[in-house]
């Protein structure tokens, strides 16, 4: 619910609420767009009011790229692992 001096006009859909990647959007005719991440895979479909996902993020991908971003924090001069 919004509160008193809320605005959903305000509302910005910019990153992954899963990874923090910027999310993309496609707009379709009859106002809907659909966002979407290209790094795990979560979408969502917007319209007006309403917000519904449509897609699962990855989430063996998800723990992955943890992992990664984890290794490379306690021996940030290490090479990557590919």
């Amino acid at each position: 619910m919004l509160g008193a001096n809320a605005d959903a006009r305000d509302v910005r859909f910019e990153t992954c609420p899963y990874d923090g990647s910027r999310i993309d959007a496609e707009h379709y005719s009859g106002g809907s767009v659909l966002l979407r991440c290209e790094h795990c895979g979560a979408a969502w479909e917007w319209h007006n009011a309403w917000i519904r996902r449509v897609a699962e993020p990855d989430r063996a991908r998800l723990r992955a790229q943890r992992a990664q971003h984890d290794q490379h924090e306690q021996c940030p001069d290490a090479l990557p692992v590919e």
